[in-house]
């Protein structure tokens, strides 16, 4: 009887450890998967907040672009009025001279205004108050 009562207590001890370790197991196996599932928001999150700064940049870079193609066309088109105006009126060697070197400073004057305006934006503040880049400018229409 005594070794019945050993048998069975023993057997009784052997499943109370397979239980709590099967308790213990999926305690772990709980914990692992809210890890992950916690590693994986917070990769979620990350990649969105990449792919919102890499929507930010070229939204950036394609307004630098079409500032650049705009200011390209706008010196482009008071060139040609230049120089169809240079057809019907000839200009003296010298007048020629003082028109490239007008050309050309004008050019950096938007250039300047340009590259001024661009960084005041991107800071939210409203363009550069520049009345003499645009009164030189405008001195060649």
């Amino acid at each position: 009887m005594k070794k019945i009562l050993m048998f069975l207590l023993g057997l009784l001890l052997c499943i109370f450890a397979v239980l709590s370790i099967e308790q213990y197991s999926n305690k772990v196996s709980k914990e692992r998967h809210e890890k992950e599932v916690l590693q994986a928001k917070q990769d979620s999150i990350w990649l969105a907040e990449e792919r919102e700064e890499q929507i930010k940049d070229s939204l950036k870079q394609i307004v630098e672009d079409s500032l650049r193609q705009i200011r390209k066309d706008s010196i482009n088109k008071v060139i040609d009025e230049l120089r169809t105006k240079e057809k019907k009126y000839p200009l003296s060697q010298k007048q020629q001279e003082l028109m490239e070197s007008y050309n050309e400073a004008a050019r950096r004057a938007v250039d300047a205004k340009f590259n001024s305006n661009t960084e005041r934006m991107w800071y939210g503040l409203p363009p550069a108050n520049s009345g003499a880049a645009d009164a030189f400018a405008n001195s060649f229409k």
